[in-house]
């Protein structure tokens, strides 16, 4: 799994009607990685370990992660990116410890009505929503987009409905639609909810994905805090 943290190489959002455009985030993601600064040659050797403690945290290996961080961070205390690594892994590790042992939750997300958009394989959120607890129907699909019919949806027939708060599409919108009644998900209001902030190139996404955590598993604790 590879769930990329702040500066960590975040995908983009599709380019939808009324959504920001890709080449904004990509600006404000490489003003990110100025503001972070990569080592120059005469850097690279102690820094090293961060960014070798980094790979480690977008290849999903977050026990690793955590020691490879606490290992900077013994070496020198002050360092920020080390600190928010170290934060990140034990967040990832606190999360996969609440969902453990119980059912995934099987959602379907939508991004788009017309034509229908959901996440894919290579899409990020599908690895998101992985770490909390659920799995999106679609993450067989190749593309990290795909665009589906209706009649596919409803053979999928998906258990609950994934939605964005304040999209122009709300679930009020769909149960209102005829078509969209076909789905079980629709008729009997199952139905989940994230926000903007697992768009963001930031450790802001940490909340989004704790709090669909929290709503696909509730009752399951608080996520512990790192080691100080």
């Amino acid at each position: 799994m590879q769930i990329v943290r702040k500066i960590a190489g975040l995908r983009h959002r599709p380019l939808v009607a009324g959504a920001p455009c890709p080449f904004l985030f990509a600006f404000f993601f490489c003003a990110i990685l100025a503001v972070s600064g990569r080592p120059s040659a005469a850097q690279a050797p102690a820094d090293a370990p961060r960014s070798a403690a980094t790979e480690l945290l977008q290849a999903g290996k977050f026990d690793a992660a955590r020691e490879a961080f606490e290992a900077v961070l013994d070496a020198d205390p002050a360092n920020v990116d080390a600190r928010e690594g170290e934060v990140a892994a034990s967040e990832h590790l606190a999360l996969q410890a609440r969902a453990k042992g119980r059912p995934s939750v099987q959602v379907f997300m939508l991004i788009w009505p017309e034509p229908i958009t959901t996440i894919g394989k290579q899409s990020f959120i599908t690895e998101i929503i992985a770490a909390a607890g659920g799995r999106s129907i679609t993450d067989g699909l190749e593309h990290e987009w795909p665009h589906i019919s209706l009649e596919s949806l409803v053979a999928l027939d998906p258990e609950s409905i994934l939605l964005v708060r304040g999209s122009k599409m709300s679930f009020e919108d769909l149960a209102k639609r005829p078509e969209w009644n076909r789905i079980a998900a629709i008729r009997e209001h199952r139905v989940f909810y994230t926000d903007d902030r697992l768009y963001s190139p930031s450790p802001v996404v940490i909340d989004a994905l704790e709090n669909l955590a929290r709503q696909f598993h509730p009752g399951g604790g608080a996520v512990p805090s790192p080691k100080q």
